[in-house]
């Protein structure tokens, strides 16, 4: 294996730890009684948290996990990257006033 592709993997393993030990982080920060669930009412000082809340709860206990925030942060994460992809492509796209195609009419 190349040393190039021995620091990318190293690096992508980095932010993934990162990222990891942000979200764990945040769960601490919510679990105000310390233990291990957030219920909606330690969600509830936190807006994003207590409008996805029923959407994270799998289980429908009333209470999220470690592992259930984890898989909503994930999930928002994804979205969120996917929604700023598409952004930057419509960016890129030319007008045809400066050299790009202009649409068909029966696409306008």
């Amino acid at each position: 294996m190349s040393l190039a592709r021995i620091l990318v993997l190293s690096a992508s393993a980095l932010a993934v730890a990162s990222a990891y030990a942000d979200r764990t982080a945040a769960f601490k920060g919510l679990d105000i009684d310390g233990d291990g669930l957030v219920s909606k009412a330690e969600a509830a000082g936190n807006a994003e948290v207590t409008g996805a809340f029923d959407r994270a709860d799998r289980n429908r206990d009333g209470k999220l996990s470690v592992a259930e925030y984890e898989r909503y942060t994930q999930l928002q994460a994804r979205a969120k990257a996917k929604k700023n992809k598409q952004a930057a492509a419509r960016k890129t796209e030319r007008p045809a006033s400066a050299g790009g195609t202009a649409p068909k009419a029966e696409e306008k």
